[in-house]
């Protein structure tokens, strides 16, 4: 059984913080969305978290057995013939199931499945929110 968690940056602090992903509905409000997103992690502590920043866990860590989000930015050297170049991919949930995106050239982009048989080749690099410059970079390759 996989644990389901989430994580998000605190409102308050800029801090990421991980647990239960809980929404606070609005009944007066017109359209019933809601007005406050947090993070339960030992409850009832909570923590106001930016919308935005939301990722699930996957239920897979990378080659140093750091938690992979929805939202991470993994590298690995992939070519044993040229060890000095690198691909870098992003963690998304794409078409039911957890998929990595790799820029191909600067408008194109490859997706695959987030394959567990080769996590130990991975590691979490930073995140699309605190480092989009790692992901932003064009080709992302070398």
């Amino acid at each position: 059984m996989r644990e389901i968690i989430f994580r998000g940056k605190r409102i308050d602090n800029r801090e990421w913080v991980e647990g239960w992903y809980y929404q606070k509905p609005n009944p007066c409000s017109e359209d019933g969305k809601p007005v406050r997103h947090a993070i339960l992690d030992l409850p009832p502590f909570g923590y106001d978290i930016n919308p935005e920043t939301i990722g699930q866990y996957t239920g897979l860590r990378d080659r140093n057995g750091k938690r992979i989000f929805e939202g991470d930015i993994l590298e690995a050297h992939l070519d044993d013939l040229f060890p000095e170049d690198s691909t870098v991919v992003q963690v998304i949930w794409y078409e039911s199931g957890w998929k990595i995106k790799q820029h191909l050239h600067h408008m194109y982009f490859a997706i695959d499945v987030l394959d567990s048989n080769y996590l130990d080749r991975w590691a979490v690099i930073g995140n699309v929110y605190d480092n989009p410059e790692l992901w932003e970079g064009g080709d992302c390759g070398g």
